[in-house]
């Protein structure tokens, strides 16, 4: 998955220093199989409630938040960290639906950082973990 230890290292570094209420939380990492593995709460992908089982049961209230609580995800990585992050795979599986934070209803949170470049505005950009 990571080809050295160091990429993962500064992956993890990384991951675990972004704080924003919109970003899925890093709980922790380690060996499987072989590989090295990251561990995150698990919640609905938007893509499941809008295309599996759950079709239809999301208001366009609903939609309209998890839209807003994506551009401001995508806001702090892109102008608030240092050097900036672009996720690179932005999607509907990319964008989870945890509880609400604040009543019923879903909490947006960004995931899967595997196709993320970290970097300035330039064309000089590193990836972040692995693609394929």
């Amino acid at each position: 998955m990571w080809p050295d230890s160091e990429a993962f290292s500064s992956e993890i570094q990384i991951l675990s220093s972004m704080k924003h209420k919109n970003i899925i939380k890093l709980l922790g990492w380690g060996p499987y199989k072989n590989r090295m593995m990251q561990f995150y709460e698990y919640f609905p992908s938007l893509s499941s409630l809008l295309h599996g089982s759950e079709k239809g049961k999301l208001d366009w209230d609903t939609r309209f938040e998890a839209t807003l609580g994506l551009a401001q995800a995508l806001a702090y990585l892109h102008h608030d960290c240092v050097p900036s992050i672009y996720h690179g795979d932005v999607k509907a599986t990319s964008l989870l639906l945890g509880p609400g934070l604040l009543g019923p209803g879903y909490h947006p949170y960004l995931a899967d950082f595997g196709m993320a470049t970290i970097g300035s505005n330039s064309a000089r950009r590193y990836t972040l973990g692995s693609m394929g």
